[in-house]
């Protein structure tokens, strides 16, 4: 296909796209399977013959899985329309730059062409804290706009994930709420109890403690119409590593590569939590973020930073400036309705005010996604 990829452009993007929308169908005939099972439910309920109830329950596994395979195979149809319509992106970027090689024609391509390849990851700020930096790359975002968890998910080997029993996920795909007709609500309000299935065992159960950066990509795929339940880590073999200090493998190039685009370095503390919440409010209701921070090393006595005790102030260390690091964390916040809510979907905490502030976080960064699940550019809020 190569050499041709130019010419045919507009019929594998239009085929791409189309691939992908038929899979939304599918899907959404799972939803209005699972709908049409619970109003016989309800039909059933009154017969007090107790026949309606058999007949219910009977059925019920049947249904189940019938609206499970719609919904899977929706999935992987809208999964295969992504990735060729990201596939052909790329192949026509570098098609045409071959091609303008060799006429000489220079071209402004926009937004147009190759997904941008942006990896970068948090690490120890270049600028002040007080200096806003943001990293921006051209993506394809969360399930509701192409990629999926499950394809940056690293699976098996150390530091990788494991496949858990299917029936978590089809926990959080039966208790999340969904639309009249049919179909998965979009920027479902997370303090309605969903998220309580998003990690499901727990953070006591192994594997659930330290799998927080695919718990946060869940969370994104949930909040944009797709109920994802994060899968747990892998112990690693020959060490048996299982701890909250033996994150996923590569987790913040996962990340990156799920959103599609860089972090954004938003400040130290409860300030970097502040213009956070600042930056979702200017950017309305059914935006959210992934909110990745780092601890700081803590005195066993206090619980806090060491601090000088001649100036009273935490000691950083000389060679960077920085108070010292010791480990991270990934989560969530969403604008719901106007209001910013704060989402551990690792831990099931959800709450209205910052989350992990005891101690404050040395570093926060974020990757911000607008109400369609596209990286949010900087240029485009109004505050």
């Amino acid at each position: 296909m190569r050499g041709q990829i130019v010419h045919d452009y507009p019929t594998l993007k239009a085929g791409a796209q189309a691939l992908s929308e038929f899979g939304t169908s599918v899907q959404q005939m799972g939803g209005q399977f699972r709908q049409i099972h619970q109003q016989l439910r309800e039909h059933c309920a009154g017969d007090e013959s107790g026949l309606g109830a058999a007949v219910w329950d009977a059925t019920f596994d049947a249904a189940d899985a019938g609206a499970h395979v719609l919904d899977q195979s929706g999935r992987v149809l809208g999964e295969m329309g992504a990735r060729t319509d990201a596939n052909t992106e790329r192949m026509f970027s570098a098609d045409r730059e071959i091609a303008d090689s060799i006429t000489g024609v220079t071209r402004d391509l926009g937004h147009q062409g190759a997904r941008e390849n942006t990896h970068g990851i948090p690490r120890q700020p270049e600028a002040s804290p007080d200096e806003h930096t943001e990293l921006a790359g051209i993506g394809y975002g969360p399930p509701s706009t192409g990629l999926a968890p499950d394809l940056v998910r690293p699976y098996g080997g150390p530091g990788g994930l494991r496949h858990d029993d299917p029936k978590w996920q089809r926990a959080i795909e039966l208790g999340f709420p969904m639309v009249v007709g049919g179909g998965f609500v979009v920027h479902a309000d997370p303090r309605a109890g969903w998220v309580a299935n998003g990690n499901d065992g727990g953070d006591a159960v192994p594997g659930r403690a330290n799998n927080c950066a695919d718990c946060a990509r869940s969370f994104l795929a949930s909040w944009y119409g797709e109920p994802t339940c994060a899968q747990p880590r892998a112990i690693d073999p020959g060490t048996g590593v299982d701890g909250p200090d033996d994150p996923e493998r590569e987790g913040n190039e996962n990340i990156v590569g799920f959103a599609g685009t860089g972090h954004a370095y938003e400040g130290s503390g409860a300030a970097g939590y502040r213009r956070l919440a600042a930056k979702l409010r200017a950017a309305g209701p059914g935006c959210a973020a992934i909110v990745q921070i780092d601890w700081p090393v803590t005195n066993p006595a206090t619980g806090r930073p060491f601090v000088d005790p001649h100036t009273g102030t935490p000691v950083r260390d000389p060679r960077t400036g920085q108070i010292p690091i010791s480990g991270g964390h990934a989560f969530n916040a969403a604008n719901v309705d106007g209001s910013v809510v704060w989402v551990d979907m690792q831990t099931n905490t959800v709450s209205d005010q910052p989350i992990h502030t005891r101690p404050d976080p040395v570093n926060v960064w974020s990757i911000t996604l607008d109400a369609r699940g596209k990286p949010l550019r900087v240029g485009s809020l109004h505050a």
